[in-house]
């Protein structure tokens, strides 16, 4: 880069009004879809050169490539951009952490088998915009038109067309697509059928996945064996010295004493006959043997069936209806906001309404509220209804907004009795000089009512 310039290498033309008007006449080829030199379709950009090369043979000049790819980079700006540009310095590139106006879109690497692209003098007929053969091209878009154009990777370096970052990551895929080529080639050469390789590498990749996982779930395997192993040894050595200390409690020749399972955690114990439900002291909330005794006495009482599963619990909150420890994880009890009975219903779940009331729920005809299907099939909630039987119309108060019931002939009231009484005041009548009764609103009011009709007639 010339630091003096900070941007493009160093130019042979200043830009310039004539320059100017060449390039606003070949931006109507060069962004014209119609036109067969349509910029982005083209694979070499000879001919938007010509026009630069007989500016320049004015002034005894050949154009370098530099200048081929600043007129190019130029021809990718409107005309109106163009117009207002004092100099080439103007352009936007990607030096001094400078956000370009210029970005990659794409990228592709031309094959040498290709016939299509090779040319016999240059080898490829597609070029960069500084009219340099180039094999590895990265499509390149003015973000303001959303032209494109090829270029080469040293001149996007050397140029600052785009930022190192964002070159870096399409020259990762640039050395990705050379490596299918490279495949592709090889699979040619043996004579083996397109995408045997990159098939060939998915297939071993999945292989080796599968490999590791059968390892994974091995290991796994092996170390749950382990476990059970150490859980049937101690479990024996468990029950050993549960028989052990029951033959020792049992000495009496009287069962007082049984192996039973704990109501809540199920490990085996050893606990009194007569209990009904067996606590272990884990599990019980304290080691106190009278409290223990408490329980088991008052389990009759507390004991009921779970309003979900309808299994027996511990009902401890001593409330009716209640849910079972292993429930209450799952759902919960709701009141149904229109019949006030209780129903079960999801722990993430927020329903309103029992399942019966949401199978009958409507929305009244004019109040949008919800309300429950009558047999009489009446779409209407009772306020709703009790307007649509009577005539009555809903009309807002003018000084508290409060809605108010009024039949159809009675539509002319402004505001409501109470809002009526502490705000009318007497004047007097300027016809006649009686009083009459007005309210604030109605500052037109001059005369009482009498005066106001003979006068009209």
């Amino acid at each position: 880069m010339n630091e003096n310039t900070k941007g493009l290498y160093y130019i042979n033309y200043d830009l310039n009004e004539e320059l100017k008007q060449i390039i606003n006449n070949q931006i109507s080829f060069a962004q014209n879809v119609t036109h067969p030199h349509y910029l982005p379709n083209l694979p070499n950009y000879s001919v938007y050169h010509v026009p630069l090369e007989k500016y320049l043979k004015k002034y005894n000049k050949i154009p370098s490539k530099p200048d081929k790819l600043a007129f190019l980079l130029l021809l990718t700006y409107s005309s109106e951009q163009i117009r207002n540009f004092n100099s080439i310095k103007e352009l936007k590139l990607s030096f001094n952490d400078e956000e370009s106006d210029f970005t990659i879109i794409d990228e592709k690497k031309l094959d040498y088998q290709d016939n299509a692209v090779v040319n016999v003098n240059t080898n490829f007929t597609n070029t960069c915009i500084c009219s340099k053969s180039i094999r590895n091209i990265y499509i390149v878009q003015n973000k303001h038109t959303n032209i494109t154009f090829q270029v080469g990777c040293e001149c996007i370096t050397k140029h600052g067309l785009v930022s190192y970052e964002e070159l870096k990551v399409h020259k990762e895929k640039l050395q990705e697509l050379k490596k299918k080529q490279d495949e592709r080639k090889k699979e040619r050469e043996e004579g083996k059928e397109e995408g045997y390789y990159e098939n060939e590498r998915n297939n071993n990749k999945i292989l080796k996945e599968e490999n590791k996982q059968m390892k994974e779930e091995n290991k796994q395997m092996k170390e749950e064996n382990k476990q059970m192993k150490e859980e049937d040894k101690r479990m024996k050595s468990i029950n050993k010295e549960i028989k052990a200390e029951l033959k020792e409690l049992n000495k009496s020749g009287f069962k007082i004493y049984i192996n039973k399972n704990c109501y809540f955690c199920k490990r085996d114990g050893i606990y009194k006959s007569t209990d009904k439900i067996c606590i272990c002291s884990t599990c019980s909330p304290s080691n106190n043997k009278l409290l223990k005794q408490n329980i088991n006495f008052e389990i009759k009482k507390a004991l009921e069936d779970c309003l979900h599963c309808d299994l027996p619990f511990i009902n401890t909150s001593k409330k009716c209806c209640e849910l079972c420890r292993n429930c209450k994880k799952i759902v919960k009890i709701n009141f149904c906001k229109m019949c006030k009975s209780q129903f079960v219903l999801g722990i993430n779940k927020n329903d309103l309404y029992c399942d019966v009331c949401d199978e009958n729920l409507i929305n009244c005809f004019d109040c949008k509220r919800e309300l429950l299907k009558q047999q009489s099939q009446n779409l209407r909630c009772y306020k709703c209804n009790h307007r649509n039987i009577n005539n009555l119309i809903l009309i807002n108060c003018q000084y508290c907004d409060v809605e108010i019931e009024v039949s159809e002939k009675d539509k002319w009231r402004t505001c409501c009795k109470k809002c009526y009484v502490n705000n009318i005041s007497l004047q007097k009548c300027n016809s006649c000089d009686d009083m009459f009764k007005k309210l604030p609103h109605q500052s037109w009011k001059k005369t009482c009512t009498t005066c106001f009709y003979k006068n009209k007639t």
